[in-house]
């Protein structure tokens, strides 16, 4: 079982060149166009490799609860350490 990017970079850009894939020029995002018809509730999608994670045993021992969060967790993730606010209470919300 895998996990799928769903932010799918172009690779070519300034922004990709310059190790800066998430601000890419070109984005592509899965099941909205740019050769990717089948979004990430499709029963089937193809990925490239790179935009793959493999979820382990312990990713599925709740029903796959843990797996389902990993991508609004690195967003909350990624928002706390851009705001540096390391050790402070915070909330983060959106959709």
């Amino acid at each position: 079982r895998v996990c799928g990017e769903t932010h799918l970079p172009c690779g070519a850009c300034y922004q990709c060149r310059h190790e800066r894939r998430g601000l890419c020029d070109d984005m592509g995002l899965l099941g909205h166009g740019k050769g990717t018809a089948h979004g990430g509730m499709a029963q089937y999608a193809v990925l490239e490799p790179a935009y793959a994670y493999r979820i382990t045993r312990r990713e599925l021992a709740d029903d796959g609860v843990r797996a389902c969060l990993l991508e609004p967790l690195g967003v909350s993730h990624n928002a706390v350490e851009c705001a540096d606010v390391r050790g402070d209470t915070v909330l983060v919300t959106g959709c």
